[in-house]
């Protein structure tokens, strides 16, 4: 009686196999195209839709996490059939692609990671940042892990040129790990002020503005601000990106005179001192050298700004007084 419902089984099997699926049948399962796992083996419930029995039968190692595997349909059936279980395969899948999901650790955590290995490793006191070779030196973790998880067990730094190679041991499962090495570069920084956040030109910088970010010592020249006195009280002449290393070039002195309007121009001497009206013919800001043109005689010369609306002539000997 068994064998007879063996071989009806067998041949249902057959015939739902070879028709594609056509023949429905209610407890036959369907193959699955793709298969997500999050552990470390594969389940016959994890590649089958609506499978009603042996859920857990182990079928494969899982990959590491992140990567994938196949499995052939012609193994499933074998597998399959030597345990009673009949399924479909109304997509004529010839083979189940199988992903283990994971958790990638970002660059910057790696960063982080081998800043810290780097420290360890000169203990010189001084400040480096790591840049890593190429983008696809990536790890990834089970989900239920993470960075604190990895560990570098090697860090092999040419001091001439600052390059590394860095041995990474990190988990794959909960009783294996795996190991990876990640080339990079160690590069001396030192800190310099920036902006926290953007700004809109003539807004003037307070320390509340600044924010200290790291910079290659060999891209800090003389056109880089270094210290927070040379960005207090200044403006930008243009927006600027926040977090980034500001040239000189981009700031200027708050204008507090503008071009068109007018201005008390002020020459003084041991002997006295002559005010007289004049018009800004530029903008500026204190202890900028505008020019201005005096309002009664339309002559023009240079001033000094010394505050809004206030100049004092630079040039000795410059006449103030209308035709």
């Amino acid at each position: 009686m068994f064998r007879m419902k063996y071989v009806i089984a067998t041949i249902l099997y057959l015939l739902i196999w070879l028709t594609g699926g056509q023949v429905a049948l209610a407890g036959i399962a369907d193959i699955k195209r793709e298969a997500y796992v999050d552990s470390e083996v594969v389940t016959l419930g994890d590649l089958f839709e609506n499978l009603e029995d042996m859920h857990d039968l182990w079928v494969m190692d899982a990959p590491p996490p992140g990567k994938k595997a196949y499995i052939s349909a012609s193994s499933l059936a074998k597998l399959t059939r030597q345990h009673g279980v009949y399924w479909r395969n109304n997509l004529a899948v010839k083979q189940v692609v199988v992903y283990r999901k994971g958790k990638e650790i970002s660059r910057n955590d790696l960063v982080e990671l081998l800043t810290e290995a780097a420290k360890q490793s000169i203990s010189d006191g001084r400040e480096h940042s790591v840049s890593l070779y190429g983008a696809n030196q990536k790890i990834v973790v089970p989900l239920d892990y993470g960075l604190e998880d990895l560990e570098v067990t090697n860090f092999d730094l040419n001091r001439k040129n600052g390059r590394f190679s860095a041995t990474v041991d990190y988990p794959v499962g909960q009783n294996s790990r795996q190991s990876t090495i990640i080339n990079g570069k160690l590069v001396e920084v030192v800190y310099v002020p920036a902006l926290s956040k953007s700004i809109a030109p003539g807004t003037v910088i307070t320390a509340r503005n600044i924010k200290w970010v790291p910079l290659p010592l060999y891209g800090l020249g003389k056109t880089i601000a270094r210290s927070q006195n040379q960005l207090v009280g200044m403006t930008v002449r243009r927006p600027l990106k926040s977090e980034l290393p500001i040239r000189l070039s981009d700031l200027q002195r708050p204008e507090i005179v503008h071009r068109g309007n007018l201005v008390n121009i002020t020459y003084e001497t041991p002997k006295m001192t002559l005010t007289v009206v004049g018009k800004a013919m530029e903008n500026g800001g204190v202890g900028d050298v505008v020019r201005v043109m005096n309002a009664a005689s339309l002559k023009t010369m240079e001033a000094l700004v010394t505050g809004p609306g206030e100049v004092q002539v630079v040039a000795a000997g410059m006449n103030l007084a209308a035709n």
